[in-house]
């Protein structure tokens, strides 16, 4: 008969186990946390490494979740399921830990936008946009702004996505992000031409170019010239439209064009040929009788 000390040694053997199973995952999901701003692939893939291993503790579970979810944002995946956020936002959103608390809804209220659901995605990012302000935090409140203009453009509610991009240029530049800024004036652009107002969508579009040409970003060159498109048809500026349209051919080989800009390009030409026409017509003198 096995003695007493031997019975508790196998009964401790499996607590000693899932204790150091903790500890190892807390080590892990401390590393991701430090490096997930600058380096989101190498936080993506620790996280990854613990998606198989059982946690027993509902905070590790909740903070693994968040991690996980914010690193596959970070990374430009995106999720329309959100069972594995809603884990994490719901432990979250009874906590005292605000930083965590913003970040899940914010995360929470992506993945509610990814799936067209709007009302639920909308109240996620206000929580958030709350809770970074409670931090003072400038760099997520530019991010809860971005997310909800995102959602209001969707939507067609284009006063208010306005209102929220011209947020996130003020908040990005207070937290010196000077890419973003760019990028942000890019979908302020887009905003004032779907708000009729095409004079300032060109005249943005035209100060940010030669700033994206310094970055050298060619994806944001391009970008900038490909909405500049539909604001200059608008004000009849047909001849610069088609010198943009020709300026897209300048880029990288593999860069493809866009079938909405062969479609705006057909239309500055055709809406070109028409004023040449008209001027044509209004120079031929009458025949004396």
């Amino acid at each position: 008969m096995p003695s007493r000390p031997f019975i508790i040694l196998l009964l401790a053997i499996p607590l000693l186990t899932g204790c150091m199973r903790n500890r190892h995952a807390e080590r892990v999901m401390d590393h991701a946390e430090a490096i997930i701003e600058e380096h989101p692939d190498s936080a993506l893939a620790l996280m990854q490494d613990l998606d198989g291993i059982v946690l027993h503790s509902s905070g590790q579970n909740a903070r693994r979740a968040l991690l996980l979810s914010l690193a596959m944002h970070k990374n430009y995946i995106d999720i329309a399921d959100d069972s594995l956020i809603a884990v994490a936002d719901g432990y979250y959103s009874t906590s005292d830990d605000v930083r965590r608390r913003m970040l899940a809804s914010f995360c929470h209220g992506n993945v509610l936008y990814n799936a067209a659901r709007y009302p639920q995605a909308i109240t996620r990012a206000l929580h958030a946009e709350a809770d970074a302000a409670t931090l003072r935090d400038t760099l997520w409140l530019a991010r809860t702004n971005e997310l909800l203009a995102d959602i209001y453009t969707d939507n067609f509610m284009r006063d208010e996505a306005e209102y929220r991009i011209l947020n996130k240029i003020t908040y990005y530049k207070r937290a010196s992000r000077p890419k973003n800024v760019l990028y942000s004036y890019l979908n302020l652009a887009t905003a004032y031409y779907n708000n009729d107002k095409c004079t300032e969508s060109i005249h943005i579009l035209d100060s940010i170019k030669s700033i994206a040409q310094a970055y050298k970003d060619t994806i944001l060159a391009y970008d900038i010239t490909s909405a500049s498109l539909l604001p200059l048809n608008q004000n009849r500026q047909h001849q610069k439209a088609l010198e943009g349209f020709d300026s897209l051919r300048i880029f990288h080989p593999g860069y493809e064009i866009l079938c909405r800009d062969y479609i705006e390009a057909a239309n500055a030409w055709h809406l070109h040929r028409q004023h040449l026409h008209r001027l044509s017509l209004r120079t031929i003198k009458p025949s004396s009788r």
